[in-house]
């Protein structure tokens, strides 16, 4: 599907004036091939948002900022726990104009308004990243709401890949394994 994009949008560019560069096409060809690999560990020091004096079922929702809104993976909640342990791993394809992906920390027991659903998020700009190599991070979320830093933290680890030779570092997930093993 990528491969195929990344044609029409060459035959579309050589069709339309010189207003671009030789370098904008090999920018676009570089990004036929991406994705990402997420696990997102654990967060601590949530603000506690649960009704009623219950403490808050925190679970995250990692999208990315796509055109067709599809890639989008969610945790399981961790029940009445500020400081959640999670260990879920996501891969998550990606189209070539994708730049940034978002954890966002939720409450499983609010409804309605998003603001008070919300117990933080925070923004990823992974093609700052080098590729082909895993990153575990511990950063500050922020606040929906107010826009501002708060003090709780989510620790990830991410790895961006945009070359299929990136493939070969990576290990499959011993369930994975298992079901091989049992062929």
């Amino acid at each position: 599907m990528q491969l195929k994009q990344a044609s029409e949008w060459m035959g579309e560019y050589r069709t339309k004036s010189s207003t671009g560069s030789f370098h904008d096409i090999v920018k676009r060809i570089d990004r036929t091939f991406n994705f990402l690999l997420v696990r997102v560990v654990s967060a601590s020091c949530l603000t506690n948002k649960g009704p009623f004096c219950q403490v808050s079922n925190p679970y995250c929702l990692i999208s990315a900022a796509q055109s067709d809104g599809k890639n989008m993976c969610k945790t399981r909640f961790v029940s009445g726990n500020v400081n959640p342990r999670w260990d879920e791993e996501f891969f998550i394809p990606l189209v070539w104009k994708t730049a940034l992906i978002q954890l966002h920390i939720k409450d499983d027991q609010r409804q309605g308004d998003e603001n008070n659903l919300s117990l933080g998020y925070l923004d990823v700009k992974f093609r700052e990243l080098k590729p082909g190599v895993w990153h575990t991070r511990k950063e500050n979320l922020w606040s929906l709401k107010k826009q501002v830093q708060k003090k709780s933290e989510v620790v990830y680890e991410i790895l961006f890949s945009n070359s299929v030779s990136h493939l070969r570092g990576i290990s499959p997930p011993a369930s994975l394994l298992n079901d091989f093993q049992a062929i």
